[in-house]
């Protein structure tokens, strides 16, 4: 039986549960309005990205890049969108839309593109960037080389720490980034499977276990660059700097060194049965002989020839 001393405790009680119940639907009431407002944003800068004047485009863009900022969960669905528009504005298949006459790319896609690369990593941050067939040419995505500072889209990062754009296990598939700058980039993991990178800037670049089979890499600089377990399987290298590189596991096979410097490289655990390094330039026996040449693999006369590099092939060859 409740006695009269016991009412005004037994109030107090549903008193308080009722202040909860209220706050916590005051609480639902205000996430779902922020939610609306969230898709309302959306909605206008997705409308604004299909406009036929850059102006708007941009506005669309950074309502998105906002969008990331406030509402971290829908960062998968912006980072989806803005691949997409990309891929469409500067597909590698229309080489001439929307450039500048010194050939840089349009400031809408640059915009896109410094979004895309600055974005915060998050326990939402999910979703890939897809940038397979795109026309990158001279794109700015790294660091600049006498300053240290960041270029284009990137944080600025002067006290010389070699970090640069992220696009860990994007889709740049047959992309053309002839002379782009991606110094300092990270592509761990990416696709560059038949790209066109000739000329392109990967100095400390980080490409380890990016897959680059069959692509162009005539002249690029890959200086100190970290391509731990990278596949370049038929790639061309040709005249390509590779000086300090980290080629540790990497797949090499039939791949093009004619004229590339490999001065300081580190082949170790290296494939390179049917390798061309004939003409490659810096190439020494220890670095042959610590990794996995074969019958295939095609060396300078002098190196051909040295009974430790035939020991290796020979003991290579036992293995399987």
């Amino acid at each position: 039986m409740v006695t009269a001393t016991g009412l005004p405790g037994i109030a107090a009680v549903i008193a308080l549960i009722f202040t909860f119940t209220t706050v916590q639907q005051a609480d639902d009431t205000l996430r779902v309005s922020e939610q609306g407002q969230i898709t309302d944003r959306y909605n206008d800068a997705v409308t604004n990205l299909g406009s036929d004047t850059v102006d708007q485009r941009l506005g669309g863009i950074y309502a998105l890049q906002r969008i990331m900022t406030d509402s971290t969960r829908d960062q998968p669905t912006v980072v989806r969108v803005l691949s997409a528009f990309v891929r469409v504005h500067a597909s590698a298949s229309d080489r001439t839309r929307g450039r500048a006459r010194n050939g840089e790319a349009p400031p809408d896609i640059t915009a896109a593109l410094n979004v895309l690369c600055t974005r915060a990593n998050g326990p939402h941050d999910t979703a890939p960037v897809d940038l397979h067939g795109t026309d990158l040419r001279q794109a700015n995505l790294g660091i600049e080389a006498e300053s240290g500072h960041s270029a284009g889209c990137l944080p600025d990062i002067s006290n010389g720490d070699p970090i640069g754009a992220d696009f860990t296990g994007a889709d740049l598939t047959s992309a053309d980034l002839t002379s782009a700058s991606l110094i300092g980039t990270k592509l761990t993991n990416a696709s560059l499977h038949g790209a066109d990178l000739t000329r392109a800037n990967l100095n400390v670049a980080d490409l380890s276990g990016a897959d680059l089979g069959g692509a162009n890499l005539t002249r690029t600089n890959l200086a100190r660059a970290v391509l731990y377990s990278a596949d370049f399987y038929k790639a061309d290298l040709t005249d390509a700097f590779l000086w300090g590189a980290d080629l540790t596991r990497a797949d090499l096979r039939y791949a093009n060194f004619n004229g590339a410097n490999l001065k300081g490289a580190d082949l170790k655990d290296a494939y390179l049965q049917g390798a061309d390094l004939k003409k490659a330039r810096g190439l020494t026996l220890s670095q042959v002989v610590s990794a996995h040449p074969g019958p295939s693999t095609k060396l300078p006369a002098d190196l051909a020839s040295d009974p430790k590099v035939l020991a290796r092939i020979a003991a290579v060859g036992a293995v399987g």
